[in-house]
């Protein structure tokens, strides 16, 4: 799970730069791909992991696979047994991310 230091800036924002503020929390960070980027699914996957891969094009920023990326915090009431597992992240849409 890839996860990035968030920071508060004096007008209570949150960035990604430790320049801009004073350290605030982890967020979880997820890569967005568009679906026309996806060149094929391989649902088996492979003989190491068994797992679904996945093979896109890399047509984001600096070759990446992913057209823009979403950040989600920890749900501090979250109860597991009580909440659907989708609710322990909720996203963060004030975030600047140059």
């Amino acid at each position: 799970m890839n996860t990035y230091k968030a920071y508060k800036t004096k007008d209570n924002k949150l960035t990604l730069d430790p320049k801009k503020g004073e350290y605030y929390e982890n967020l979880l960070v997820a890569g967005v791909t568009p679906y026309e980027w996806i060149e094929y699914v391989d649902l088996k996957g492979n003989e190491f992991t068994f797992r679904t891969l996945f093979f896109v094009h890399f047509n984001g920023k600096d070759c990446i696979p992913y057209k823009y990326y979403k950040y989600y915090r920890v749900n501090q009431n979250y109860e597991k047994g009580k909440l659907p597992p989708s609710f322990q992240w909720f996203e963060v849409r004030d975030i600047e991310d140059d």
